[in-house]
């Protein structure tokens, strides 16, 4: 895979295939992409906090990784800004017999910039690439999970051409 650079507010941005070496980096942005989404979220939706992980043990979120990096049917990205590491991605291909999924589709599992690299389209550089990832494989269906109240999130999704298709609800006694 090449590296798919731009310049956007001064800084360069790359966005690269992840390296097992890189897993200790993807680890802490896992991490910060977990208290983000729960702040974004709790803040709309108190209700939610049962739902949502307080914390992914390091050792698991590496195993993960590995996994993901190691696998021909996943991808994950790593963006930087200036060759500091400022997002990630994963999607991966799978397979599905339900009624509602094509039987082989695209899954974009993560996608997290932080904060201050947010508005540089970085997100947009690692779609484009899962994109394009997806397009190679023949992958004509591509789907995702979001959080009903994380609504930046969700309008950048709808950008890209997303609509929402299942809503899951859930009660807790």
């Amino acid at each position: 895979m090449r590296e798919n650079t731009s310049t956007a507010k001064g800084a360069n941005i790359s966005v690269r295939e992840a390296r097992v070496l890189d897993i200790p980096i993807l680890v802490r942005l896992e991490r910060e992409f977990d208290r983000d989404e729960r702040q974004l979220v709790l803040r709309e939706n108190p209700k939610l906090k049962p739902y949502l992980r307080t914390r992914l043990s390091a050792r698991l979120g590496a195993q993960w990784m590995r996994n993901w990096i190691r696998s021909r049917n996943a991808l994950v990205l790593i963006a930087e800004a200036d060759s500091v590491p400022c997002g990630f991605s994963v999607a991966w291909i799978g397979t599905s017999s339900t009624i509602f999924r094509p039987q082989r589709y695209g899954f974009i599992g993560i996608m997290f910039v932080k904060r201050q690299y947010r508005g540089r389209r970085i997100s947009s550089l690692m779609m484009k690439e899962a994109f394009s990832w997806f397009a190679k494989r023949k992958v004509k269906y591509v789907s995702l999970t979001v959080i009903k109240d994380n609504k930046h999130a969700r309008r950048i999704y709808e950008k890209w051409g997303f609509c929402d298709f299942v809503i899951t609800m859930w009660k807790a006694d």
